[in-house]
């Protein structure tokens, strides 16, 4: 159809939709641009550590039929994480099935979702154009791309402090301290999600009030503002800690927030090590933050968005620092910052005619990039757990009703490690029986076991073969017949 006006005439629905990119051109562009970072592609792959273990707790909620006490299999209760993405993951698991990008969607859509809000807080500073770009930097940021597509929690904490600055920013702005209660949600989701971690977004709103408008600290509607916090976070530990008691308040507050909010020495290291780790993961961004930092002029709004900027990501390198054990992804909720700043730089440089066809040019640039990514003939994402999908086929062929699959790990007990009793259920839909020893196991039943590398020859010795490999730890051996009886099963191509 030569006709372009004909063509959206014949479908409504695409009129509308044309109109609506035209009205909200910027935000048309970041929502490209969070599609071409986050979505493209994140369907690929399979599951390993952390998110094949939340994962097989999103699945255990659908077997158990618990939404409350979450499970890490069934009959194995797990207590380390507040239940919001297990929950989500789940419902997903129900609506399309179990697979990788049910799995996946969440973390990348809360990213996407913190880009938008991005956008809208650069916008109130800085400008649109500044605020479309901030908000399509965190979808090209590599500490981002990193960690959130896959099955994790952090972009949700990144989503609910974007969410915390910017309703601090429209009650300052408009004057309307209502607008606090935004970022007590906020608080009440992260915390939902990420429990200690979750508070980054209530301390954000706290620091900023504090070197703003003090006085709100004590404002009705800040009160307010933690009363819709408590009413989210509050009921489910309520109804746990009811349940589970001291199972549950031993794991939960003891191992997984004191042990983590630990002062000592390694905080100064912790501190050090982020550093280097936040300004290498946020390049070229950085650079161009710095530059917006070290400029002398600049207006009262811009002051005030670098003041922003600066405050939350120094409040997630300090308090992440604490934990003895640093990790990279801890980093991910202070992203936005850099991108904030970067925007504000490269918005300082453009043109009043660039910035009228920057929305244009990053819209046509993120489409490109979905086509490229979408068509690109390599992987993209890892299959480490390949072997564990064979091994599905395998033992559902010629063990179909065994629901207990045998395994002998490195552990000098009969504990089953948590990475193997996650895939185990995750892929293999059956529970774990470990064996301490090889001896252990060569007396027990069965006919398949999940070995560890190191004891696969140890096994051969004891009348086993090796079957199929698994992933870089894991083997599945098998249990080779008595003489005159048929050969052993053979892994499938």
């Amino acid at each position: 159809m030569s006709d372009p006006q004909g063509a959206i005439a014949a479908f409504p629905r695409l009129g509308a939709l044309v109109r609506w990119v035209k009205q909200h051109e910027h935000l048309a562009a970041v929502l490209l641009a969070a599609l071409a970072g986050f979505f493209t592609r994140s369907w690929e792959g399979d599951l390993h550590g952390d998110p094949v273990h939340y994962a097989s707790i999103s699945k255990a909620v659908l077997e158990t039929g618990d939404w409350v006490t979450m499970h890490s299999a069934p009959g194995t209760a797990y207590a380390n994480k507040p239940p919001l993405m297990f929950w989500l993951v789940a419902a997903n698991f129900r609506l399309f099935g179990v697979g990788i990008y049910a799995a996946k969607f969440w973390s990348c859509f809360f990213a996407a979702a913190g880009c938008v809000v991005t956008y809208l807080l650069g916008r109130r500073l800085f400008g649109a154009t500044a605020g479309m770009l901030a908000g399509a930097i965190v979808a090209a940021t590599p500490g981002v791309l990193m960690n959130v597509i896959d099955v994790r929690m952090d972009s949700t904490v990144l989503f609910c402090m974007a969410l915390s600055a910017y309703a601090v920013v429209r009650a300052d702005g408009d004057g309307q301290p209502r607008w606090l209660l935004l970022a007590g949600a906020a608080t009440g989701l992260a915390v939902m999600t990420k429990s200690a971690a979750g508070g980054l977004a209530g301390i954000l709103l706290a620091l900023l009030l504090l070197l703003r408008r003090p006085r709100w600290l004590v404002h009705p509607w800040m009160f307010a503002a933690v009363g819709v916090g408590l009413l989210i976070a509050a009921p489910w530990h309520v109804a746990v800690l009811l349940r589970q008691r001291e199972a549950f308040s031993g794991r939960y507050f003891g191992q997984q927030i004191e042990d983590r909010l630990v002062l000592g020495g390694h905080i100064f290291a912790n501190v050090g090590r982020y550093i280097i780790a936040f300004l290498s993961r946020s390049m070229p961004w950085c650079l161009l933050a710095a530059w917006a930092v070290a400029r002398r002029r600049a207006s009262a709004p811009e002051r005030w968005g670098i003041t922003i900027a600066l405050v939350w990501a120094a409040e997630v390198i300090l308090l992440m620092a604490v934990s003895p054990k640093p990790y990279d992804r801890y980093l991910v909720p202070a992203y936005p910052a850099v991108a904030l700043l970067a925007g504000l730089a490269l918005g300082r440089w453009l043109s009043e005619r660039a910035k009228a066809i920057a929305p244009a040019v990053l819209s046509y640039a993120a489409v490109a990039g979905i086509v490229l990514l979408a068509t690109l003939p390599v992987k993209l994402h890892s299959y480490s757990c390949e072997g564990f999908t064979h091994a599905r086929a395998l033992l559902d062929q010629v063990v179909p009703r065994e629901r207990t699959v045998a395994a002998c790990t490195s552990l000098d007990s009969d504990d089953v490690p948590w990475g193997l009793r996650a895939k185990a259920y995750y892929y293999l839909d059956r529970l774990v029986e470990n064996y301490s020893s090889p001896e252990k196991l060569a007396a027990g039943a069965g006919r398949f076991a999940i070995v560890s590398e190191k004891t696969v020859e140890e096994l051969a010795k004891l009348g086993f073969e090796l079957v199929l490999i698994l992933d870089e730890r894991y083997r599945l051996v098998e249990r080779r017949p008595a003489a005159g009886t048929a050969p052993p099963a053979h892994a499938p191509p």
